[in-house]
Order: C-alpha cells, then structure tokens, then sequence
C-alpha cells in the first residue's frame, strides 16, 4: 500500500514540478523558479536515501517530507500561500511533528539495546525539533541579513510564534504519537 503512495506521489509531485516551473518561467518568478529546481534536485536525494537506508528514512516519512517539501517550498513561496492567514503556522507545526518523528527514527536507527528510556527518548526527541526549529529560525534571519529576502516579515515575533508553533507540534507527536511507541518498545 506506501509503496503505491509512496509511486503516486512522487509521479504527481514531478509533474507538479515541471508544470509549476514552466508557469513560473513563462510569469519570470524567479522565486518559483528556485523553489521548483529545489523540489526536483531534492526528489532524487531523497529517493537515494530512502532505497539505501529504508531504517532511517522510512517510506512513509518520505512520503511525508517530499509533500512537506512542496506545501512549504513550491505552494508557500512559489505560489504565495504564506499570504493565507496562519499557512506559516499551519507548517511550523508541521514541521515539529516531521522532525520529532525524524527524532524518534534516529534513536530507533542508532538504538543498540531493546530498550529505550522512555524519559531520556522523550528530552532527545523534545530537544532535537526544537533544534530543528532553531536552525530553521536562523537560516532565515540568516537570509533576510545577507541576500535580503523578506522570510521573517514580524521580525522577532515572528520567529518566536514560529518557535512555539514547532513546540506545539513537537509535544502533540510525543504526547498523542511517540510516547505510546516508546512506551511499547521492548
């Protein structure tokens, strides 16, 4: 069944891509332009280390990060939906949910033992999507400080709105999602 979604998606993304990327040629939007070539030279690396690696880069988390890729890149920057109210906290959110779910593959890939400390997992997943989150934040400061995009239109509140948003997200998956696997992991 993933497999099929996992074949669907990525038809109907590069599709998506290449049609997106001639409509953005044809209006000169340089930034859908870059946002698309960012969404095709994305699909192949993650496609490479899905097959490599299925263990750390599940077939549902690639399905979930390559349409992650296009909701936030392609239809938030390309399109215009950061425009829509609260789209930008609709994917922060997202986001902590995808890397506190990235948290918890990575201590199940690095995990020698069969047991978790339910405790430590649950501080390291915590921290890792706020790490995440913090990163993000800095690469767009980072952006707006150097080649003068406009990625933190609120300035700090901005950025800490987005902060909570990835907390939010981050505490719902280990709240609702991971702490049972945790807790159920033997």
């Amino acid at each position: 069944m993933i497999g099929n979604l996992k074949k669907k998606s990525i038809a109907i993304l590069l599709i998506f891509y290449i049609c997106s990327f001639v409509y953005f040629v044809v209006k000169m939007n340089t930034m859908g332009i870059s946002v698309t070539i960012f969404g095709i030279l994305s699909m192949p690396v993650l496609i490479k280390i899905n097959q490599i690696n299925r263990k750390l880069l599940s077939d549902n988390f690639f399905v979930a990060i390559v349409w992650y890729i296009c909701i936030a890149s392609i239809l938030g920057s390309g399109y215009g939906f950061y425009d829509i109210n609260h789209y930008d906290d609709f994917l922060h959110i997202l986001s902590g949910i995808l890397s506190a779910t990235a948290a918890y593959d990575i201590i199940l890939y690095f995990e020698n033992d069969t047991t978790i400390d339910k405790r430590l997992a649950v501080i390291m997943i915590f921290m890792f999507s706020m790490g995440v989150a913090s990163l993000w934040e800095i690469m767009e400061f980072s952006m707006d400080t150097v080649i003068h995009t406009n990625t933190q239109v609120g300035g700090l509140s901005d950025t800490v709105i987005d902060m909570i948003d990835a907390m939010i997200g981050s505490i719902f998956t280990i709240s609702l999602v991971l702490y049972k696997k945790i807790k159920n992991h033997k």
